[in-house]
Order: C-alpha cells, then structure tokens, then sequence
C-alpha cells in the first residue's frame, strides 16, 4: 500500500462583509490579516497538512496559482499599525464559527482569537449551531467562518 499526499483545492476562511463597518475600513481588514497566525492553523487544525493561504481561494492546486504574490505572514505590530492609522487603539469584533463551515472551525476561530489579541483585537468566537449555520449565520452575519 502507498499512500500520496496530494495538493487540494479546499480554501478555508473567515469571510467578512466589507461593505459593513468596522470592515470597511481596507486597514481594519489589514489589522485582521496579519493578526492571525496563519502556520499555526495549519499545525493545529490540519495537523501539517495544508498550505498557506493568502486571502484568495486560488491554491497550488489550481493551474493559475502564483507565488509571485508575497504570502502574508503573522504581524502583530503591523496589524496595531493598521489599527492606528485606522484611528482605533484597539478593536472589538464578533466572529460566528460552526464546524459546518469546516472542520475544526471553532477551534480555528479560537486560535485566531488568541493570536490577533498581541494586536489589540478582541476577536470574541461566538459558536454558532452546526444545524442550519448556511441558512442562519452564512450570508446573515457580518464576520464568519467558511470554506
């Protein structure tokens, strides 16, 4: 038996309304960005296997993949940056997570609590029922979990 470990076309995420304030802000979303530990999702939620992603679903796995594009690494002190030019010392967001939307979104969401805190983001993981997430929270609430 040989098993092969192949690229895959799954792009986990947290989705947000950028229309909707505080994300309409482009720094606000910057701050949101680099405060999340990115490698370390991949570590603890898909146990090394996966890959970074860099706010865009088109992966290794698809033929117009680029790795021209700098991938976005971990800043807390760039993601405060955000914030201030921003005008905020600090933000208070909610994020809705189920893990309908992947698997170990919760946990995911958790992890991205407590790294975008050395930012100064109080990201507060609200879990939301697996039992109609698609229907009451996606497309519903501002700030999400999918894939």
């Amino acid at each position: 038996m040989r098993v092969d470990s192949v690229k895959g076309n799954y792009h986990y995420a947290f989705s947000m309304w950028t229309d909707t304030a505080p994300f309409n802000n482009n720094d606000v979303r910057m701050a949101l960005k680099l405060g999340i530990n990115r490698q370390e999702l991949i570590d603890k939620i898909l146990s090394g296997y996966g890959s970074l992603g860099n706010d865009h679903p088109i992966g290794a796995a698809y033929p117009e993949h680029s790795n021209a594009i700098e991938q976005r690494v971990y800043d807390p002190d760039r993601a405060l940056w955000h914030l201030r030019q921003a005008g905020l010392s600090s933000l208070d967001v909610r994020v809705s997570a189920a893990d309908a939307a992947f698997p170990g979104s919760v946990d995911a969401a958790t992890l991205y609590s407590a790294s975008s805190k050395k930012a100064g983001i109080n990201l507060q993981v609200v879990r939301e029922a697996n039992d109609g997430y698609w229907s009451s929270v996606w497309l519903k609430k501002p700030f999400v979990s999918v894939f």
